[in-house]
Protein backbone atom coordinates (compact mmCIF):
# COMPACT_ATOMS: atom_id res chain seq x y z
CA UNK A 1 0.00 0.00 0.00
CA UNK A 2 1.53 3.47 -0.79
CA UNK A 3 1.54 6.11 1.54
CA UNK A 4 -1.64 8.04 1.11
CA UNK A 5 -3.44 6.22 -2.08
CA UNK A 6 -4.24 2.94 -3.69
CA UNK A 7 -4.02 2.71 -7.62
CA UNK A 8 -5.92 -0.10 -9.42
CA UNK A 9 -5.60 0.23 -12.86
CA UNK A 10 -7.42 -2.37 -13.60
CA UNK A 11 -11.15 -2.59 -12.59
CA UNK A 12 -12.43 -5.01 -15.19
CA UNK A 13 -13.12 -7.59 -12.46
CA UNK A 14 -16.00 -5.30 -11.43
CA UNK A 15 -17.30 -5.27 -14.87
CA UNK A 16 -19.99 -2.76 -15.44
CA UNK A 17 -21.39 -2.68 -11.62
CA UNK A 18 -19.43 1.09 -10.92
CA UNK A 19 -19.81 4.58 -12.78
CA UNK A 20 -17.34 6.80 -12.27
CA UNK A 21 -17.52 8.72 -8.78
CA UNK A 22 -19.13 5.56 -7.69
CA UNK A 23 -17.65 4.15 -3.79
CA UNK A 24 -17.35 0.41 -2.91
CA UNK A 25 -16.35 -0.92 0.30
CA UNK A 26 -14.76 -4.28 0.82
CA UNK A 27 -14.91 -5.81 4.09
CA UNK A 28 -11.44 -7.11 4.00
CA UNK A 29 -10.45 -4.03 3.98
CA UNK A 30 -10.47 -0.75 6.08
CA UNK A 31 -10.76 1.54 2.86
CA UNK A 32 -13.40 3.11 0.52
CA UNK A 33 -12.68 3.58 -2.83
CA UNK A 34 -14.01 5.06 -5.43
CA UNK A 35 -14.06 4.91 -9.50
CA UNK A 36 -12.52 7.39 -11.46
CA UNK A 37 -12.34 7.40 -15.08
CA UNK A 38 -13.66 4.17 -15.65
CA UNK A 39 -10.34 2.54 -14.86
CA UNK A 40 -8.98 3.24 -11.31
CA UNK A 41 -9.56 3.09 -8.06
CA UNK A 42 -8.73 5.58 -4.83
CA UNK A 43 -8.63 5.15 -1.41
CA UNK A 44 -6.89 7.26 1.24
CA UNK A 45 -5.09 5.40 4.43
CA UNK A 46 -7.97 6.07 6.87
CA UNK A 47 -10.16 5.02 4.39
CA UNK A 48 -12.14 8.07 3.72
CA UNK A 49 -12.91 8.06 -0.01
CA UNK A 50 -11.10 10.96 -1.53
CA UNK A 51 -12.70 13.73 -3.86
CA UNK A 52 -12.96 13.26 -7.48
CA UNK A 53 -11.09 13.74 -9.54
CA UNK A 54 -7.79 14.17 -8.15
CA UNK A 55 -6.70 16.54 -10.51
CA UNK A 56 -4.71 19.19 -7.74
CA UNK A 57 -7.60 21.84 -8.72
CA UNK A 58 -8.24 23.52 -5.41
CA UNK A 59 -9.30 21.38 -2.70
CA UNK A 60 -8.42 18.55 -3.77
CA UNK A 61 -6.13 16.00 -2.74
CA UNK A 62 -4.26 14.82 -5.98
CA UNK A 63 -2.86 11.11 -6.26
CA UNK A 64 0.73 11.40 -5.20
CA UNK A 65 3.86 11.34 -7.44
CA UNK A 66 5.50 7.99 -7.89
CA UNK A 67 9.08 7.77 -5.75
CA UNK A 68 11.92 4.91 -6.80
CA UNK A 69 12.32 1.87 -4.25
CA UNK A 70 14.65 0.34 -6.25
CA UNK A 71 17.07 0.60 -9.27
CA UNK A 72 19.12 -1.97 -11.12
CA UNK A 73 20.85 -3.56 -14.01
CA UNK A 74 21.39 -6.98 -14.40
CA UNK A 75 23.74 -10.05 -16.15
CA UNK A 76 21.27 -10.78 -18.87
CA UNK A 77 20.11 -6.92 -19.92
CA UNK A 78 23.01 -5.03 -19.01
CA UNK A 79 22.38 -1.68 -21.20
CA UNK A 80 19.04 -2.00 -19.70
CA UNK A 81 18.69 0.29 -15.97
CA UNK A 82 15.05 -0.98 -14.62
CA UNK A 83 14.17 2.09 -12.23
CA UNK A 84 11.05 0.37 -9.90
CA UNK A 85 8.74 3.00 -8.20
CA UNK A 86 6.05 2.94 -5.77
CA UNK A 87 3.47 2.98 -7.97
CA UNK A 88 2.65 3.44 -11.86
CA UNK A 89 4.40 5.35 -13.77
CA UNK A 90 4.38 7.19 -17.75
CA UNK A 91 7.39 8.50 -19.89
CA UNK A 92 7.07 10.34 -22.68
CA UNK A 93 10.63 11.36 -23.62
CA UNK A 94 14.28 10.90 -21.96
CA UNK A 95 14.59 14.65 -21.13
CA UNK A 96 16.01 15.08 -17.70
CA UNK A 97 16.79 11.41 -17.20
CA UNK A 98 20.38 10.56 -16.64
CA UNK A 99 22.27 7.54 -15.73
CA UNK A 100 26.62 7.71 -14.62
CA UNK A 101 28.24 4.56 -14.90
CA UNK A 102 31.86 5.40 -12.59
CA UNK A 103 30.78 8.82 -12.73
CA UNK A 104 30.75 9.30 -16.54
CA UNK A 105 26.91 10.15 -17.75
CA UNK A 106 26.45 7.47 -20.53
CA UNK A 107 24.40 8.05 -23.71
CA UNK A 108 20.80 6.78 -23.75
CA UNK A 109 18.92 5.15 -27.09
CA UNK A 110 15.08 4.90 -25.50
CA UNK A 111 13.35 5.10 -21.98
CA UNK A 112 9.90 3.28 -21.50
CA UNK A 113 7.71 2.64 -18.52
CA UNK A 114 5.64 -0.12 -17.93
CA UNK A 115 3.27 -0.08 -14.54
CA UNK A 116 5.88 0.84 -11.90
CA UNK A 117 8.97 0.07 -13.52
CA UNK A 118 11.36 2.92 -16.08
CA UNK A 119 13.70 1.31 -18.39
CA UNK A 120 16.75 2.98 -19.62
CA UNK A 121 18.55 1.55 -22.46
CA UNK A 122 22.13 2.73 -22.88
CA UNK A 123 24.36 2.76 -25.99
CA UNK A 124 27.03 0.72 -24.08
CA UNK A 125 26.91 -2.42 -21.68
CA UNK A 126 27.58 -1.95 -18.18
CA UNK A 127 30.30 -3.91 -16.90
CA UNK A 128 30.72 -5.77 -13.56
CA UNK A 129 32.14 -3.96 -10.38
CA UNK A 130 30.86 -0.71 -12.04
CA UNK A 131 28.98 2.22 -9.53
CA UNK A 132 26.03 3.26 -11.72
CA UNK A 133 23.59 6.23 -10.57
CA UNK A 134 20.41 7.31 -12.04
CA UNK A 135 19.45 11.15 -11.84
CA UNK A 136 16.15 12.79 -12.90
CA UNK A 137 15.18 16.49 -13.20
CA UNK A 138 11.35 17.30 -13.15
CA UNK A 139 12.69 20.70 -14.43
CA UNK A 140 13.58 19.35 -17.75
CA UNK A 141 11.95 15.58 -17.81
CA UNK A 142 8.38 14.32 -18.42
CA UNK A 143 7.98 11.56 -15.82
CA UNK A 144 4.83 11.25 -13.95
CA UNK A 145 1.95 9.27 -12.50
CA UNK A 146 0.08 7.28 -14.22
CA UNK A 147 -3.59 8.08 -13.87
CA UNK A 148 -6.06 11.14 -13.16
CA UNK A 149 -3.17 14.47 -11.67
CA UNK A 150 -0.21 13.00 -13.41
CA UNK A 151 2.03 14.17 -10.77
CA UNK A 152 5.65 14.50 -12.00
CA UNK A 153 8.32 12.29 -9.85
CA UNK A 154 10.51 14.93 -7.91
CA UNK A 155 14.13 15.46 -8.80
CA UNK A 156 16.03 11.99 -8.04
CA UNK A 157 20.12 13.02 -7.41
CA UNK A 158 22.80 10.34 -7.78
CA UNK A 159 20.35 7.35 -6.62
CA UNK A 160 22.36 4.06 -6.72
CA UNK A 161 22.05 1.31 -9.12
CA UNK A 162 22.38 -2.18 -8.24
CA UNK A 163 24.67 -3.58 -10.36
CA UNK A 164 24.13 -7.32 -10.76
CA UNK A 165 26.16 -7.88 -13.77
CA UNK A 166 28.54 -10.62 -13.84
CA UNK A 167 32.13 -10.52 -14.17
Amino acid sequence: MHDHYVVVTDSSFLGDLLNDGDIWSCPEVTAKWVVDHGYGFYSDSAGDAATPPWDGAAGETPVPAPTIESASVSDAAPTLVVINFNSCVEVTSITGITVEVDTVAVSQVSVAASNDELTVTLTAAVVNGEAVTFTYSEAGGDVIACGAGNAPVADVTEFPVTNLVLP
